[in-house]
């Protein structure tokens, strides 16, 4: 009786210590799903090179926040639950509604979404940890930029390896630019900054073909690319004046000068520059015909990071106006992330001296507008809320 009496108390004893043990594991042992951007060796990290880890469950897929959603998609959609690091418009085929492509900040997976439809496919499960930001040179192929341990900025160029679900990436490590621009399905450039200065390369659009165009002792520019074409920036600020320069050779040629608080983009293939000035918390939006060297001001402003041109539109925009424009010091505050508006979208025609409303979010929001992108057909808007890093579509009102 005591023998057996004595082996309960072991078996239930036994039973005990596993279930403690089982708890204190799942308790004590960090998921590998909810690491990211407190990951520690992070390049370590990256599958399937090395350590094999990739995430393969029941991520939610888009959507307004729903596994498996289907159905007509509403005017004004959410389309990703997480933080995105980038997004681009993707066309299928000539016959089918553009479809969108973005990454999401936390792993780097890829997902897609048709513009019409709820439905969300995750085209990857290779992780990449804590992607800062992603930009899309062609429709399979990715730039993505992670800041590592020791605070330098570390490139990885990845194309799908096919088109159907839950397929690998493959691709190889940039140098460590530091700022790159990307002219879609073409090429795109980095710089490079180092005590003496910086230096410009060009590469095509799959990563390959390297090509040195250009050093300067100045270390501070914002590239910019459009048809093989580059432009320099000067670093936008509150407290100086800013300059845009074309790229050709050795020479920088001026195109604008001394515009307060300066942010820029290319349009038309080179045709247009449009560019954003700043005053306290005045804003200005302009567009400069760079062969007739002429410039025209909008009725309304707002910061260039909030405009795209339409395609085959230009000089038509597509702008995100603040209703109000808090009280700062612009562009450097809101850039840091010190205020924050409350956009709607608007066309701009800077020529006619016109807006016309393209999409209010009366009803949502509010929205501080950044990475903005319009479809092949201008029909639909992309863009990133800056207040909580969600991707988000919508409808435009018809074109003016």
């Amino acid at each position: 009786m005591n023998a057996r009496v004595t082996l309960a108390l072991a078996f239930v004893s036994l039973l005990v210590l596993v279930g403690v043990g089982v708890w204190v594991f799942q308790t004590l042992i960090p998921d590998s799903s909810t690491e990211g951007e407190n990951s520690g060796g992070l390049f370590g990290s990256f599958f399937p090179f090395g350590n094999p880890s990739i995430r393969n469950d029941d991520t939610p897929l888009g959507g307004n926040g729903r596994d498996n959603v289907q159905g007509a998609a509403p005017t004004l959609r959410r389309i990703s639950d997480v933080p995105v690091a980038g997004a681009t418009f993707y066309t299928v085929s000539t016959t089918s509604p553009a479809h969108v492509r973005y990454v999401e900040r936390q792993t780097g997976h890829i997902y897609e979404t048709p513009v019409d439809r709820l439905e969300s496919v995750r085209l990857s499960l290779t992780t990449v940890p804590a992607v800062r930001e992603a930009l899309f040179t062609t429709g399979s192929t990715t730039i993505m930029r992670i800041v590592s341990d020791t605070g330098a900025i570390d490139n990885f160029i990845s194309t799908l390896r096919t088109v159907t679900p839950d397929q690998s990436l493959i691709g190889s490590f940039l140098p460590q630019y530091d700022r790159i621009a990307v002219d879609y399905n073409k090429t795109f450039v980095g710089l490079t900054e180092s005590p003496l200065g910086s230096t410009l390369e060009m590469r095509i659009a799959s990563g390959t073909d390297p090509k040195s165009i250009h050093a300067s002792v100045i270390r501070s520019w914002i590239p910019m690319v459009a048809s093989g074409k580059v432009y320099l920036a000067t670093a936008p600020s509150s407290r100086l004046s800013g300059a845009v320069f074309e790229v050709r050779g050795n020479e920088l040629i001026k195109l604008i000068n001394e515009a307060p608080g300066l942010m820029a983009m290319i349009g038309g293939e080179g045709a247009y520059i449009a560019y954003s000035t700043a005053s306290g918390s005045s804003l200005g939006l302009v567009l400069h015909d760079v062969d007739a060297d002429l410039e025209y001001r909008a009725p309304m402003g707002t910061l260039i990071s909030k405009c795209a041109f339409i395609p085959k539109q230009e000089p038509l925009m597509l702008c995100a106006i603040p209703n109000t424009v808090p009280n700062g010091e612009y562009p450097d505050d809101w850039l840091l992330g010190r205020v924050h508006t409350a956009d709607d979208l608007w066309y701009v025609d800077a020529i006619n001296g016109t807006i016309t409303e393209a999409a209010t979010f009366e009803n949502e929001g509010p929205f501080d507008v950044m990475s903005l992108r319009v479809s092949d057909d201008g029909g639909y808007a992309l863009f990133i809320n800056k207040n909580d890093g969600l991707l988000w579509s919508t409808t435009l009102n018809p074109l003016p």
